[in-house]
């Protein structure tokens, strides 16, 4: 028998503008990906490279600053 549960997150930002500059919803996205496994009791390691992929991505739709050049 299958067992879970459902998440449901509701969110607010005031501060748009200062949210995309911080990649807010990148480290969001990025933090819960890693939730199932964590859960899973096989918690992840942070991942910058594929935090600054997301960040790109998010970046493109104009929801996070670009990337800073290494």
């Amino acid at each position: 028998m299958d067992t879970g549960c459902v998440l449901r997150l509701s969110h607010v930002v005031p501060d748009v503008g200062g949210a995309t500059n911080s990649c807010y919803v990148v480290g969001l996205h990025a933090s819960l990906s890693r939730l199932e496994p964590c859960l899973a009791g096989h918690p992840l390691p942070w991942d910058r490279e594929a935090f600054a992929v997301a960040q790109s991505q998010y970046a493109g739709l104009g929801l996070a600053a670009p990337a800073e050049a290494p």
